[in-house]
């Protein structure tokens, strides 16, 4: 069967789609030049204009975020409680869930705010709506884990940041530089637990587990980075992380230089030699 040639409209398409990329990335490699935080962000190797404005972009006032913990929530790499009959939120403390209720009728305000058709919203509605979201089990099952999105339930965290976040942890193993180091720091850390050997033999996917929690690792301390340097350029004080008073094994808050050096890949030199 001969394979026709493709649609003129389709090309025409493809063509303008890549003309428009190329537009908006000579734009925001102009904007860069102008900006004190994408200019130290791109310091860092792995990073580009187009990363650095859609993480500026997306995160957009610093001053938001008190310390770094509120940082990570909105990225979503925080932890959350969910209950194992359920599978639905659940808040040991009345206080955190009360505050949490109050952040997300907000939220939903804004979302109808958005609406072309503007409607006002009934705060006692939307709180029997949240309500539903929170387990209710007499003998809840609480377990620790990451947030994910999950159908009928409101996103309290930022995906696109968390996307971009993870696209830049990628880069990072790419460039084989600083935060590369510290992702096999991170990998051989958790290798060495007595949980991940066990089930190494038995289970599987338990590299690629390992492999998510450390770029994960380097992620979160790229954000911290991120948070110190730009709080210092906005003249806001900076503040150690709450888990970093408690722990030692934390992420902690490192100022990255310019001059770091790629570590070389020994598989790469082996290939060239031969």
């Amino acid at each position: 069967m001969a394979i026709k040639d493709p649609h003129p409209d389709l090309l025409w398409l493809a063509d303008r789609f890549h003309a428009t990329e190329k537009e908006l990335a000579a734009k925001m490699a102009e904007a860069t030049k102008h900006n004190d935080v994408a200019l130290e962000i791109m310091k860092i190797k792995g990073i580009g204009p187009c990363m650095a404005t859609q993480l500026i972009g997306i995160i957009g006032d610093i001053s938001k975020f008190d310390n770094i913990s509120k940082l990570w929530a909105y990225a979503g790499f925080h932890v959350i409680e969910r209950c194992r009959k359920c599978d639905k939120r659940i808040f040991t403390n009345k206080v955190a869930e009360a505050e949490w209720l109050d952040k997300m009728v907000l939220r939903l305000k804004r979302i109808a705010e958005k609406r072309k058709e503007k409607t006002r919203l009934n705060e006692d509605d939307a709180r029997d709506r949240l309500r539903k979201q929170l387990c209710d089990c007499e003998a809840p099952e609480i377990y620790r884990c990451a947030p994910k999105r999950k159908r009928g339930e409101l996103c309290e965290w930022n995906p696109k940041l968390r996307m971009i976040c993870w696209k830049i942890a990628g880069q990072f193993l790419r460039a084989r530089a600083f935060y590369y180091h510290r992702y096999l720091h991170y990998k051989h850390i958790y290798e060495e637990r007595e949980a991940f050997k066990t089930q190494a033999k038995k289970a599987k996917g338990v590299k690629g587990h390992i492999h998510n929690m450390a770029l994960r690792r380097i992620a979160k301390e790229f954000l911290a980075d991120v948070w110190v340097r730009w709080r210092e350029l906005m003249m806001l004080p900076v503040t150690k992380p709450y888990s970093a008073r408690f722990s030692q094994n934390s992420p902690e808050i490192h100022q990255r230089g310019a001059s770091q050096k790629r570590i070389e890949n020994p598989k790469a030199k082996m290939r060239a030699r031969c």
